[in-house]
């Protein structure tokens, strides 16, 4: 069945012929930093939802401790 079919390699045809039309460019590169004391992690560190949601988990934490020393003093 494979040894009829036609090979597809027949109709490795270009669709356009390529041409460089950018050739005599200067090279405009800027290395300047925009942001030179930002990184990801300050930023992260510093967001809203995240400053947030750090004092929730150590409100939390709290509660559980306590909760526990409650729990021990009725207990105990």
């Amino acid at each position: 069945m494979t040894s009829d079919q036609v090979s597809l390699n027949l109709y490795n045809v270009p669709f356009y012929k390529p041409k460089d039309i950018y050739l005599d460019q200067l090279n405009m590169q800027d290395n300047r930093q925009i942001y030179v004391n930002v990184n990801l992690a300050t930023y992260v560190e510093n967001d809203k939802i995240t400053v947030n949601k750090k004092k929730l988990n150590e409100i939390q934490l709290k509660k559980r401790e306590i909760l526990l020393e409650l729990e021990r003093l009725r207990n105990g």
